[in-house]
């Protein structure tokens, strides 16, 4: 498996031994929830920075995202934060194994990133949308 210099760099950086040791089980992670979850893995997101991502698919068919990363207090917390969303205003969590990094997601389309619009007032208004969706008392 050839990962990104930059993913590369950043696991290292941050994490050292425990994230060398992630590196190494990478292959074998994948190839385990791929099993668990009855996943078809595609091909990895271009832009990996500190989390391994992946295109997958059920065995419906269905696109999913699979998102891996060394386990840590904010990865824990984002799993959290997905679960208390359900789905609204944020991706849906389908499955997780937080201890070990791993969250399973609904493939999100367009997935066009907001600061890749070309329009700030377009991008500014999808933000608010989102956080109204978000916001719970």
């Amino acid at each position: 498996m050839i990962l990104p210099p930059t993913l590369l760099k950043n696991i290292l950086s941050i994490y050292g031994e425990r994230g060398q040791q992630w590196i190494n089980q990478l292959p074998q992670l994948l190839s385990h929830y791929a099993e668990q979850w009855q996943l078809i893995l595609g091909n990895p997101f271009s832009n990996l920075s500190f989390n391994y991502v992946t295109e997958a698919t059920l065995s419906n068919d269905a696109p999913v995202v699979l998102k891996c990363g060394v386990p840590n207090k904010e990865l824990i917390q984002e799993v959290a934060a997905l679960q208390n969303f359900n789905g609204i205003g944020a991706v849906t969590l389908l499955q997780s194994d937080a201890t070990q990094g791993v969250m399973l997601l609904n493939k999100v389309t367009p997935g066009i990133m907001l600061e890749n619009d070309n329009q700030p007032e377009n991008a500014t208004e999808y933000a608010v949308n989102v956080m109204r969706q978000l916001h719970k008392p």
